[in-house]
């Protein structure tokens, strides 16, 4: 399995769809081997590799396809990778990918105030619920005042939440919860704790609500759309939830080599999500294959919730949502 080739008109031809047309051949019995050398094409003669291949020349004017080689006596082998060779180049067309914008650092500022927060509730005797998902966001809000402290991940657990002294309760809400969940759990906890107290909303980190939000836009705009998640991110599976793990066209992805060609078939736009950085790294591992398949934009669609200083205060834009959840 060559890297690239060359080609008697074209010249070098860059091959970055390999990766999938290794991870077919693999698929159907064949040993690949990826090797660096140069390969030409040739007729074929006894003890001489024969590659079989297709290119074409990018929207930049450089050549590009995808091939692979057998010895030319190995006849089974041939005619897999001219199958394989011909079911990739039947899907190879100008298409996009379309990338949610994933988590930015932003959200370390939104766990630095959290944390805060919830040390200076528990200073002054409060139990601190943190409403919030499980995930480093949350262990570090938590390890601030870990004997005064709890997780609330949800309405149900919400429900069960108790207190040693239920007049003196607060909440901060930790970065990694969709504030729209977030509005929901504080509701049930002050039904059960009314003299419930909180964090000002002007410090809640937006980025989990602003993610969902860009997920479901790209969702909307793609025709295909592949979650990448290599290590089974808390945060990705709560994205899959998000969206309907079941919906038409929505694949996880834990290497790039599980892509197939069915999937991209009179697929013109490939929508992409990762939450974490393992997975963003996935990402871009697919659109550098992609990138092989035929003409390739790519674009980033974000999502942004910004906060306004008024009357020297900050707030959040959302009115409703920083009003229902303020607590003081």
């Amino acid at each position: 399995m060559p890297r690239g080739f060359e080609h008697p008109d074209r010249g070098w031809v860059h091959c970055p769809a390999n990766c999938l047309l290794a991870a077919h051949l693999r698929g159907v019995g064949l040993r690949v081997r990826t090797v660096d050398a140069v390969i030409s094409p040739g007729r074929g003669e006894p003890g001489e590799a024969l590659l079989l291949a297709m290119s074409y020349v990018d929207i930049d004017g450089f050549a590009v396809g995808l091939g692979a080689a057998a010895q030319a006596v190995d006849h089974v082998g041939i005619a897999a990778i001219e199958d394989a060779v011909g079911i990739w180049s039947g899907v190879v067309r100008t298409r996009r990918a379309l990338l949610a914008s994933p988590l930015s650092v932003a959200a370390a500022k939104g766990t630095a105030l959290a944390a805060e927060r919830a040390r200076e509730f528990a200073d002054r005797g409060d139990t601190v619920l943190v409403v919030g998902q499980a995930g480093r966001a949350a262990s570090e809000v938590l390890a601030r005042a870990p004997h005064a402290t709890a997780l609330i991940t949800s309405t149900t657990r919400a429900r069960t939440a108790t207190a040693p002294a239920p007049e003196k309760v607060s909440f901060v809400v930790a970065p990694g919860i969709a504030i729209e969940d977030a509005v929901d759990i504080v509701a049930v906890l002050r039904a059960r704790f009314p003299s419930l107290r909180g964090q000002y909303p002007g410090e809640f980190c937006y980025e989990a609500s602003d993610q969902r939000e860009a997920v479901r836009s790209v969702t909307a705009a793609s025709d295909l759309v592949l979650i990448c998640d290599p290590d089974g991110d808390s945060a990705t599976q709560e994205m899959v939830r998000s969206i309907g793990s079941g919906a038409p066209g929505v694949r996880r992805l834990t290497q790039t080599g599980q892509i197939c060609a069915q999937w991209l078939t009179d697929v013109a736009t490939v929508g992409l999500v990762s939450t974490s950085p393992g997975g963003e790294r996935l990402a871009w591992e697919v659109v550098a294959a992609l990138s092989g398949l035929g003409p390739l934009a790519v674009a980033t669609r974000a999502v942004s919730t910004a906060h306004l200083a008024v009357g020297g205060r900050t707030v959040a834009d959302s009115q409703v949502l920083a009003g229902s959840l303020s607590g003081r």
